[in-house]
């Protein structure tokens, strides 16, 4: 579903992407991997379209969607969730305003169709009865929760976790790539998932996307990578590269 050809970005002198070309495949989920620093998280803002990249394209069901006129991105955008790190709910909504807040905002739909909405996909992950707190009143991990609550709300064909399990103590991490298991299996959404956890990497991909100095350094099962030889690799498994 999305092909990346050429992709260069560099943040002043620094350069982060120098020549990535990948590709995600549809309904599966690829796991990116490498040390800090790398460019994994830089790729999803620019698919979003957070930022532009210096060169290269990123073809979505054929069309380079770096050409897209805002009408067209605003299209793009609706069909992708995404996971931030930090979760990032607004502390002045409540929990269904912030699940349903792309839904007010972009599709102005009546504020009652929202919340039902909301209250369905806060029950898939299992946050019934939350709808009416604020996010102060939620734990780190029921953040995390909503925050996927959110990114599946307006049904997206593509789903970004950036970190979703970082911070988070052994057992919630598990709720958390259980949620995400069962999402995808459940839709069938392609999703991507950023992660230096190793139960992130080896209990949620499909595929594992390697990178290092600002290219795709190995692409493979999680089982080729349990396997593999691989210094670089055996390395960051083994927690040696951060």
């Amino acid at each position: 579903m999305i092909e990346i050809n050429n992709l260069y970005k560099k943040f002043g002198k620094k350069i982060v992407l120098n020549g990535v070309s990948t590709t995600i495949e549809s309904g599966k989920t690829t796991v990116f991997i490498g040390p800090s620093g790398c460019g994994k998280s830089t790729i999803l803002k620019i698919i979003l379209r957070l930022i532009e990249p210096d060169e290269g394209e990123i073809l979505i069901n054929g069309e380079n969607i770096l050409e897209y006129a805002p009408q067209k991105l605003d299209i793009l955008r609706s069909k992708i969730g995404m996971v931030f790190q930090s979760a990032a709910l607004f502390d002045s909504l409540t929990i269904w305003e912030n699940v349903g807040f792309a839904l007010l905002e972009r599709e102005n739909k009546k504020r009652n169709e929202v919340k039902k909405i909301a209250v369905e996909k806060l029950k898939i992950v299992g946050l019934e009865g939350t709808e009416d707190l604020y996010p102060s009143e939620l734990s780190g991990g029921m953040q995390k929760r909503a925050a996927i609550a959110r990114a599946i709300a307006s049904d997206p064909d593509i789903i970004f976790y950036d970190e979703p399990t970082t911070g988070l103590d052994p057992i919630t991490s598990t709720i958390i790539e259980d949620l995400m298991k069962d999402l995808q299996k459940k839709t069938g959404k392609t999703s991507v998932i950023v992660t230096h956890q190793q139960s992130t990497i080896f209990r949620t991909g499909d595929i594992i996307t390697m990178f290092n100095k600002g290219q795709v350094y190995v692409t493979g099962t999680p089982d080729e990578f349990k396997n593999s030889n691989d210094e670089l690799v055996r390395n960051f498994i083994e927690g040696k590269i951060r």
